[in-house]
């Protein structure tokens, strides 16, 4: 394993004894002793950073993505892989909530994009031991891949990401044994997207066109800035940032640009006193 990712399965390791009271999801056990790969009835979400369209429109301007990736059907999770775990194919929802900056501060959207079970959209797990009541794994994004069509603003809106398309995306996941023949799962993906688009005559994008690239973390976990997962965002949360200040995380890297700084503090700061609670 590499030393990135140790230091992911250390923050991991942290965050699988969080419980419900700091927003982990629960999946039922698939009757393997493990729980289905990705977690149908959990959402990825990015509470520490948004997807952005920028490339392609005026300078100063961007339309911030608050994304969600949800609602799985159906999952199919099989033994196989480039990493001899298990591969899954899935279809999904990418809820996409749309907010403009600068002179397009009055654009407001929000969008709901299939992504098709069709065979182009799946991820690899690394190997699991199945009824290990502690489980955690690497995860590779092979490929995401959706469009948009029939839309009043957007002409063409194409969201494409993983390895297989040029854009590699890791994971990583840790599922704890929990009551009722269940598992907290804690699980992210380092989402390295493309977003293509291209505005439809007559609405507020029209003459604009480009494709973005860029990097947001998606998580199951709603509380990234309690770090001590106690369930609530406070001193003890800012001292452990402050003794990682300088470093390059993962642990107190919020915005997961590679190291502790200004940035992280002020996320922490913005959510200081937040309490989690149940998904």
């Amino acid at each position: 394993m590499s030393t990135r990712l140790t230091g992911v399965a250390i923050l991991a390791g942290f965050a699988c004894f969080c419980g419900m009271a700091c927003g982990q999801c629960v999946e039922p056990d698939n009757g393997f002793g493990t729980a289905t790969m990705p977690p149908a009835a959990c959402s990825y979400s990015s509470p520490m950073g948004d997807m952005h369209i920028i490339d392609g429109l005026p300078a100063g301007d961007t339309i911030d993505i608050d994304v969600r990736l949800e609602n799985f059907f159906p999952v199919n999770e099989a033994p196989g892989g480039l990493f001899g775990g298990t591969t899954t194919q899935y279809g999904a929802q990418l809820v996409l909530p749309m907010q403009g900056t600068g002179s397009l501060s009055g654009f407001s959207r929000f969008i709901v994009m299939q992504l098709p079970n069709d065979g182009t959209n799946f991820f690899d797990c690394f190997p699991r031991v199945n009824g290990d009541p502690i489980q955690q794994f690497e995860m590779q994004l092979r490929a995401m891949s959706g469009d948009y069509f029939g839309d009043p603003d957007f002409c063409i809106l194409r969201i494409r990401a993983g390895v297989d398309l040029g854009l590699p995306t890791t994971g990583y996941t840790t599922l704890q044994s929990a009551p009722a023949n269940s598992w907290h799962c804690d699980s992210f993906f380092d989402l390295n997207y493309s977003i293509e688009f291209q505005g439809c005559p007559g609405s507020p994008l029209d003459g604009f066109s480009g494709t973005t690239f860029g990097l947001v973390r998606i998580t199951t976990d709603l509380c990234p800035t309690d770090l001590n997962n106690d369930g609530v965002t406070d001193t003890s949360d800012l001292g452990i940032l402050l003794s990682n200040f300088g470093g390059p995380g993962p642990l107190g890297d919020l915005n997961n640009d590679g190291v502790v700084d200004t940035a992280d503090l002020g996320l922490l700061l913005n959510q200081f006193g937040t309490q989690c609670f149940p998904v």
